[in-house]
């Protein structure tokens, strides 16, 4: 799934939107885009890519698997490599491409923060950062 983000050519004399004026949601759409204005399409992606991706993949992946091969009594270190591998294949065969095995090197991250708590929050946070990151290189 290759997304490629085109910034608007337009010239429009509104004002810039600020801080202030935007929703929590919008603003970080607007920070991943590097400030950039997006079309409906790019902004419906970014939002795929900043709240839905991370709500949906850390609830099958943590709530789900990791979680479950802790209940099976897997070591946390193990649960954890097992699920990164999984989230990287995952990824690879969306994107029909090798380049998605390296999303399981962050993905041992987020384990981690998983393992001190077993809660779901931070580890949804912390990937829609990670997803914020990636989109702001790709504008880059």
């Amino acid at each position: 799934m290759s997304i490629v983000f085109a910034r608007a050519t337009t010239q429009r004399s509104m004002p810039a939107p600020t801080a202030r004026a935007l929703s929590g949601g919008a603003l970080l759409l607007m920070l991943a885009a590097g400030g950039a204005v997006l079309s409906p399409a790019d902004a419906t992606r970014a939002a795929v890519w900043l709240l839905l991706a991370p709500l949906a993949e850390e609830t099958v992946f943590r709530a789900g698997l990791h979680e479950e091969l802790l209940r099976r009594r897997v070591t946390p270190r193990v649960a954890n490599a097992l699920t990164a591998a999984a989230f990287g294949a995952a990824h690879a065969w969306a994107w029909q491409h090798a380049a998605g095995w390296w999303v399981a090197v962050p993905a041992l991250l987020v384990g981690i923060v998983y393992q001190r708590d077993r809660r779901l929050g931070r580890c949804i946070a912390l990937h829609a950062v990670m997803n914020a990151v990636a989109l702001a290189a790709a504008f880059a």
